[in-house]
């Protein structure tokens, strides 16, 4: 994801904060121990809670089901594998982990932040393997049950997890607070790139059943047609065109998708209904997200600040 230098605002009028106490069918799990620069390490908590509160977005609709990948569990002693990543606080070194445990609906995330090239403030992706075993072993390290991962047509997508890298030299606003809406010009939105990187570890522009739907630049996923009412024109092969606009997910009011390719200063981007179809179309499955409820005051709040605002320009 890249960072516009203009500042505007969303136009959203009023907080939303989503009903339900589902317990999450997928669950991250981040691990630090490449993070060399220590972006998150110390007194840093407020950027983990920022990482977490994107993943918990996810957690709270995503609900298939991964197996477990557990070599020594694999009931067979010849089976192996290794986690394969890039580091991801160098950009250059490709690690290796071998036969990394990652528990069923689990997606294990390596972590890290260093100077990206160019205007990128974000990159994340699903990490590669090496596997050795049976045939039943080395499915289950490809496509973790989702049988639609596996062979020539791809429909689905089971990754053990992958790595993010987030930009050390930027100015990031990190929020402790995700359901709030406040000012915070000059400054990149931490939780609008962790969204955004997340899906496409998710395998959004990355997984073979996204490509495989990829036409020229068009996206032509069944869902993601049927919520644009049309083919999806794309900016390259892994972001929308900019400028997509769609619904918030289980929210209010419209906006640019999560999924174009930058973010412009001093705003966040929730996770659009654009954005949550191409997932379907890539074979996850999301839950029906239910109504809305409305924080009254806080929606006052946000309307007299974005009132201010507009009366200082």
């Amino acid at each position: 994801m890249t960072a516009r230098m203009d500042v505007r605002y969303l136009c959203l009028a009023i907080v939303f904060l989503a009903t339900g106490t589902r317990a999450p069918a997928i669950s991250f799990v981040f691990d630090y121990n490449y993070d060399s620069a220590g972006f998150f390490s110390g007194a840093n908590t407020n950027r983990r809670s920022t990482l977490e509160a994107a993943a918990s977005f996810f957690e709270t609709y995503l609900t298939d089901d991964l197996l477990v990948l557990d070599a020594t569990n694999s009931g067979n002693p010849a089976n192996t594998w290794a986690a394969r990543f890039t580091d991801p606080s160098d950009g250059s070194s490709l690690r290796a982990i071998t036969n990394l445990v990652v528990p069923a609906d689990t997606l294990t995330v390596f972590v890290g932040a260093r100077d990206l090239p160019g205007s990128a403030i974000g990159q994340g992706g699903p990490g590669s393997y090496w596997i050795y075993g049976t045939a039943s072993w080395l499915e289950t390290v490809i496509a973790r049950g989702e049988m639609g991962a596996l062979g020539p047509t791809t429909n689905d997508f089971g990754p053990w997890g992958g790595a993010l890298s987030f930009d050390s030299g930027v100015n990031w606003y990190f929020d402790n607070d995700v359901s709030t809406i406040e000012a915070f010009p000059s400054t990149n939105d931490f939780y609008s790139v962790a969204v955004h990187e997340l899906a496409h570890l998710l395998g959004f522009g990355l997984s073979p059943s996204f490509t495989r739907l990829v036409s020229g630049l068009s996206f032509t996923g069944a869902a993601s047609v049927a919520e644009y009412g049309g083919d999806v024109p794309m900016y390259n092969s892994g972001h929308w065109l900019t400028n997509a606009m769609s619904s918030i997910f289980a929210g209010l009011g419209q906006q640019e998708a999560a999924m174009d390719p930058d973010l412009l200063v001093g705003t966040r981007k929730y996770f659009t209904d654009l954005d949550a179809a191409a997932l379907t179309d890539i074979g996850w499955q999301l839950a029906i997200p239910e109504p809305p409820t409305f924080s009254l005051a806080a929606g006052l709040v946000a309307i007299m600040a974005m009132r201010r605002r507009l009366q200082r320009k």
